[in-house]
């Protein structure tokens, strides 16, 4: 058998991108045994953990990848996901924070945490999140869809639904923007 890590890692790619993600998660353990300080491995293994499921295990793969890399901005934005989703706001607001300071150009970190001040319904704060995201990634059709919920909110009801049509101009098939569509109906 090879002992060659990013052979592993590139087939356990190769095997989540197929849909086989438990044989991804298997590839990717090897690669991690061969050479546990193998950032980009554990990053998949943490990806494969979260989509299984398992995001206590996903959060210990970040945990460990952010200690092996601390300025490794991927890792803090993933790990952010995976707080949020276990409950945890702070935590999530504060990996993406550090994302930013880590990469301030960092548009994925700006919607995710516009996102989190939307849900606690700050929508000054949400919108100039999703309005920095957008100069920096003009085409992100998640910061039209986060910044058309935060103008719905508003009862700008025309810009929400420019912001939709934007959103499925660039991603006819984003359910979210499909769903905001569909409640400015």
């Amino acid at each position: 058998a090879p002992s060659y890590a990013p052979a592993y890692f590139w087939s356990g790619v190769a095997a989540k991108e197929l849909g086989d993600v438990d044989g991804a998660l298997k590839r990717l353990d090897r690669a991690l045994r061969i050479n546990p300080r193998f950032v980009e491995a554990r990053l998949g293994r943490a990806l494969s953990r979260e989509a299984l499921g398992d995001l206590k295990g996903a959060l210990s793969d970040y945990d460990e990848a952010i200690r092996l890399e601390p300025r490794n901005v991927t890792a803090h934005v993933n790990r952010g996901c995976v707080r949020d989703l276990s409950g945890s706001e702070e935590g999530a607001r504060a990996d993406y924070e550090e994302a930013l300071r880590i990469d301030p150009a960092c548009a994925l970190a700006l919607v995710n945490r516009g996102g989190l001040s939307l849900s606690r319904g700050n929508l000054d704060a949400a919108t100039a999140d999703f309005d920095a995201a957008l100069k920096l990634r003009p085409r992100m059709a998640e910061a039209y869809v986060g910044r058309a919920e935060a103008r719905r909110r508003r009862g700008d009801l025309d810009g929400a639904a420019a912001d939709c049509d934007e959103a499925l101009r660039i991603d006819g098939k984003l359910a979210r923007a499909l769903t905001e569509r569909g409640v400015l109906r």
